[in-house]
């Protein structure tokens, strides 16, 4: 299981397993048959359900996938709008309470990896290297290689934080400029960061033997490395941290 997001407002649960997206239909407090209704029984499996769509309520062949916090061209406020890695193609799919459907479909040189969406623009991760997709307006463009594993995330409106060579992340924008310094990544992850995620103004990485979390707007990077017998005294103020 590599992506799980939960769309509270259409009761539905997205999970990516063994390269299908299901969308599954979560039972609410009292349905019948729940196993996670009223009297607090615990949730189980049988509280989730294939939903039935317009086709199937699940695709298959997916690599990544991911969810547009800021989707486009929509009539319906509560539907979700997704980025699906299959292949050579970069879909946008959008689901609602009864159906799934296929907004656009971009083909691409090179199998697509990793996707992150923010608006009309797409950031993937090719074979080989990363392309900005607009895919309203239809236009690419070509942005700079990556090594090993890529990683992408939206870090703001129409700008997205990159794993790079030479050990960094690499702001850039939907332009495929860069508008802020790249993040120097430390020690235990200065051989490449297998995912991060943000929280501004936090950025946490995963690297091979530690979690580096990096505050940008005062330029603070604080480690805290992961030692199966050893262990690391925080100092408190470091607890203050919000992530």
């Amino acid at each position: 299981m590599t992506f799980v997001r939960s769309a509270s407002a259409l009761s539905r649960l997205l999970v990516l397993c063994d390269g299908s997206l299901s969308v599954l239909s979560v039972r609410e407090d009292g349905d019948e048959g729940g196993g996670g209704g009223a009297g607090g029984e615990a949730f189980g499996k049988e509280d989730l359900l294939p939903l039935p769509l317009s086709g199937s309520s699940k695709l298959r062949g997916a690599q990544a996938c991911c969810v547009n916090e800021n989707p486009f061209r929509t009539d319906d406020p509560f539907a979700v709008q997704m980025c699906l890695a299959k292949k050579k193609q970069a879909a946008v799919i959008s689901i609602t309470e009864t159906r799934l459907v296929v907004d656009r479909v971009c083909d691409l040189s090179d199998q697509v990896l990793q996707v992150s969406m923010d608006g009309a623009f797409v950031c993937a991760a090719l074979a080989s290297h990363y392309v900005v997709l607009d895919v309203s307006g239809g236009g690419s463009q070509d942005l700079f290689p990556h090594e090993g594993r890529p990683a992408i995330a939206r870090v703001a409106r129409e700008e997205f934080l990159l794993s790079a060579p030479g050990g960094l992340g690499m702001f850039v924008t939907s332009a495929g400029v860069s508008e802020r310094p790249p993040i120097q990544w430390g020690p235990g992850a200065a051989d490449g960061v297998a995912a991060f995620a943000h929280h501004a103004p936090h950025v946490v990485a995963l690297g091979k033997d530690a979690i580096a979390v990096y505050r940008y707007i005062n330029c603070v990077f604080i480690y805290i490395y992961i030692c199966t017998y050893m262990v690391i005294l925080i100092p408190p103020w470091w607890l203050s941290l919000s992530v």
